[in-house]
Protein backbone atom coordinates (compact mmCIF):
# COMPACT_ATOMS: atom_id res chain seq x y z
CA UNK A 1 0.00 0.00 0.00
CA UNK A 2 1.10 3.56 -0.68
CA UNK A 3 0.69 5.56 2.45
CA UNK A 4 0.63 8.80 3.67
CA UNK A 5 2.57 9.71 6.51
CA UNK A 6 1.10 8.54 10.14
CA UNK A 7 1.15 11.98 11.99
CA UNK A 8 3.73 14.41 12.60
CA UNK A 9 1.47 16.92 9.71
CA UNK A 10 2.82 20.39 12.13
CA UNK A 11 6.24 19.24 11.48
CA UNK A 12 5.06 18.48 7.54
CA UNK A 13 3.26 22.03 7.20
CA UNK A 14 6.18 23.74 9.07
CA UNK A 15 8.70 22.52 6.10
CA UNK A 16 6.19 23.41 3.44
CA UNK A 17 6.28 26.88 5.13
CA UNK A 18 10.02 27.00 4.89
CA UNK A 19 10.40 25.96 1.71
CA UNK A 20 7.82 28.26 0.19
CA UNK A 21 9.57 31.13 2.29
CA UNK A 22 13.08 30.01 1.17
CA UNK A 23 14.40 30.19 4.71
CA UNK A 24 15.48 26.42 5.15
CA UNK A 25 18.15 25.72 7.86
CA UNK A 26 21.51 24.44 6.36
CA UNK A 27 20.99 21.36 9.47
CA UNK A 28 18.17 19.70 11.58
CA UNK A 29 18.29 17.20 14.29
CA UNK A 30 15.16 15.16 15.25
CA UNK A 31 15.12 13.72 18.54
CA UNK A 32 12.41 11.54 19.14
CA UNK A 33 12.04 7.67 20.84
CA UNK A 34 12.96 5.04 18.69
CA UNK A 35 9.79 4.06 16.21
CA UNK A 36 7.96 7.17 16.64
CA UNK A 37 8.92 7.58 12.90
CA UNK A 38 11.36 10.34 12.57
CA UNK A 39 13.06 8.58 9.26
CA UNK A 40 9.70 8.57 7.16
CA UNK A 41 9.33 11.89 8.22
CA UNK A 42 12.57 13.12 7.29
CA UNK A 43 12.47 11.06 4.25
CA UNK A 44 8.63 12.53 3.81
CA UNK A 45 10.05 16.11 4.27
CA UNK A 46 13.33 15.53 2.03
CA UNK A 47 10.98 14.29 -0.63
CA UNK A 48 8.89 17.04 -0.63
CA UNK A 49 12.03 19.46 -0.95
CA UNK A 50 12.97 17.38 -4.17
CA UNK A 51 9.56 17.78 -4.98
CA UNK A 52 9.20 13.59 -5.45
CA UNK A 53 7.33 11.03 -4.36
CA UNK A 54 8.42 9.17 -1.20
CA UNK A 55 8.75 5.92 -3.24
CA UNK A 56 11.21 7.62 -5.84
CA UNK A 57 13.65 9.41 -3.21
CA UNK A 58 16.26 6.80 -2.82
CA UNK A 59 17.16 7.01 -6.45
CA UNK A 60 17.04 10.68 -6.47
CA UNK A 61 20.89 11.72 -7.31
CA UNK A 62 21.13 14.54 -4.53
CA UNK A 63 19.60 12.15 -1.74
CA UNK A 64 22.38 10.84 0.26
CA UNK A 65 21.77 8.31 2.96
CA UNK A 66 24.55 7.65 5.53
CA UNK A 67 25.06 3.57 5.45
CA UNK A 68 26.43 2.68 8.65
CA UNK A 69 28.05 -0.41 7.27
CA UNK A 70 31.74 -2.17 6.70
CA UNK A 71 32.60 -3.19 3.14
CA UNK A 72 31.73 -6.60 3.19
CA UNK A 73 28.29 -4.82 4.35
CA UNK A 74 27.95 -5.81 7.73
CA UNK A 75 26.42 -3.14 10.03
CA UNK A 76 29.11 -1.29 12.31
CA UNK A 77 28.40 -0.47 15.96
CA UNK A 78 29.56 3.08 15.25
CA UNK A 79 29.59 5.51 12.71
CA UNK A 80 33.05 6.34 11.85
CA UNK A 81 34.92 9.06 9.98
CA UNK A 82 35.06 6.66 6.94
CA UNK A 83 31.21 6.80 6.80
CA UNK A 84 31.15 10.53 7.36
CA UNK A 85 33.51 11.08 4.90
CA UNK A 86 32.05 9.14 1.96
CA UNK A 87 29.20 10.58 2.58
CA UNK A 88 30.15 14.16 2.78
CA UNK A 89 32.85 13.82 -0.56
CA UNK A 90 29.23 13.13 -2.26
CA UNK A 91 27.82 16.04 -0.79
CA UNK A 92 31.01 18.12 -2.03
CA UNK A 93 29.81 17.77 -5.52
CA UNK A 94 27.16 20.52 -6.86
CA UNK A 95 23.37 19.17 -6.98
CA UNK A 96 22.59 17.37 -10.30
CA UNK A 97 18.80 17.69 -9.89
CA UNK A 98 18.18 20.22 -7.53
CA UNK A 99 19.12 23.04 -5.41
CA UNK A 100 20.47 21.01 -2.81
CA UNK A 101 22.37 17.96 -1.85
CA UNK A 102 20.66 16.46 1.30
CA UNK A 103 22.21 14.17 3.10
CA UNK A 104 20.29 12.01 5.96
CA UNK A 105 22.32 10.63 9.18
CA UNK A 106 20.02 8.16 11.24
CA UNK A 107 21.25 7.08 14.56
CA UNK A 108 23.66 10.34 14.58
CA UNK A 109 24.17 9.62 18.47
CA UNK A 110 26.35 6.35 16.70
CA UNK A 111 28.78 9.07 15.40
CA UNK A 112 32.44 8.28 17.11
CA UNK A 113 34.47 11.51 18.59
CA UNK A 114 36.37 11.60 14.86
CA UNK A 115 32.86 11.19 13.06
CA UNK A 116 31.87 14.03 15.03
CA UNK A 117 34.48 16.02 14.53
CA UNK A 118 34.37 15.41 10.72
CA UNK A 119 30.90 16.30 10.12
CA UNK A 120 31.20 19.77 12.50
CA UNK A 121 33.70 21.01 9.70
CA UNK A 122 30.87 20.61 6.82
CA UNK A 123 28.33 22.29 9.43
CA UNK A 124 30.35 25.20 10.06
CA UNK A 125 31.37 25.86 6.32
CA UNK A 126 29.32 23.24 4.20
CA UNK A 127 31.05 23.32 0.81
CA UNK A 128 28.32 23.39 -1.31
CA UNK A 129 24.06 23.90 -0.68
CA UNK A 130 23.46 20.99 1.26
CA UNK A 131 21.17 20.33 4.01
CA UNK A 132 21.40 18.16 6.61
CA UNK A 133 19.30 16.04 8.02
CA UNK A 134 20.32 13.85 11.34
CA UNK A 135 17.66 11.53 13.68
CA UNK A 136 18.32 10.11 17.00
CA UNK A 137 16.92 8.93 20.15
CA UNK A 138 19.27 9.91 22.33
CA UNK A 139 20.18 13.56 22.67
CA UNK A 140 22.59 13.43 25.47
CA UNK A 141 24.97 11.92 22.84
CA UNK A 142 24.86 14.73 20.02
CA UNK A 143 28.21 16.66 21.07
CA UNK A 144 27.73 19.91 22.18
CA UNK A 145 29.51 22.18 19.11
CA UNK A 146 27.02 20.08 16.89
CA UNK A 147 23.73 20.99 18.80
CA UNK A 148 24.94 24.48 18.49
CA UNK A 149 25.10 24.14 14.21
CA UNK A 150 21.50 22.41 13.96
CA UNK A 151 17.90 23.21 14.74
CA UNK A 152 16.57 20.37 17.15
CA UNK A 153 13.19 19.60 16.67
CA UNK A 154 11.58 17.54 19.31
CA UNK A 155 9.42 14.68 17.17
CA UNK A 156 6.87 13.68 19.95
CA UNK A 157 4.47 10.41 20.11
CA UNK A 158 1.32 10.70 18.00
CA UNK A 159 -1.89 10.95 20.08
CA UNK A 160 -3.59 7.85 20.71
CA UNK A 161 -6.76 9.05 18.81
CA UNK A 162 -5.21 10.71 16.03
CA UNK A 163 -3.41 6.97 15.44
CA UNK A 164 -5.89 4.99 15.48
CA UNK A 165 -8.21 7.46 13.18
CA UNK A 166 -5.19 7.30 10.99
CA UNK A 167 -4.92 3.55 10.61
CA UNK A 168 -7.87 2.53 10.18
CA UNK A 169 -7.66 4.35 6.58
CA UNK A 170 -5.08 1.91 5.57
CA UNK A 171 -5.73 -1.62 8.15
CA UNK A 172 -9.63 -1.33 8.38
CA UNK A 173 -10.01 -5.08 7.99
CA UNK A 174 -7.66 -5.55 11.18
CA UNK A 175 -9.69 -6.74 14.15
CA UNK A 176 -5.88 -5.73 16.63
CA UNK A 177 -6.17 -1.94 15.29
CA UNK A 178 -7.49 -0.68 18.72
CA UNK A 179 -5.39 -2.88 20.82
CA UNK A 180 -2.49 -2.17 18.60
CA UNK A 181 -2.58 1.74 18.45
CA UNK A 182 -3.31 1.74 22.53
CA UNK A 183 0.05 -0.81 23.19
CA UNK A 184 2.22 1.14 20.86
CA UNK A 185 1.86 4.53 22.85
CA UNK A 186 1.97 6.85 19.91
CA UNK A 187 4.87 5.06 18.14
CA UNK A 188 3.56 4.80 14.74
CA UNK A 189 6.88 2.39 13.41
CA UNK A 190 5.77 0.12 15.92
CA UNK A 191 2.30 0.24 15.01
CA UNK A 192 2.99 -0.13 11.83
CA UNK A 193 5.47 -3.06 12.63
CA UNK A 194 2.94 -5.12 14.39
CA UNK A 195 -0.04 -4.48 11.57
CA UNK A 196 2.55 -5.15 8.38
CA UNK A 197 3.87 -8.17 10.01
CA UNK A 198 1.18 -9.86 12.61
Amino acid sequence: ITMKIIGHHKQLAYFETLQKNNTLHHAYLFVGLEHVGKTTLAKQIIANIFEVPLEKLAIHPDFLELERVDEDGKLKRDITVEHIQAVLSKASRSPIAGKYNIVLIPDAEKMNAYAANSLLKTLEEPATPTLFFLLTNNEEKILETIKSRVQTLAIAPIPQAQLLLELKEYFSQNTNIEEIAATSRGLSGLALEWLQNP
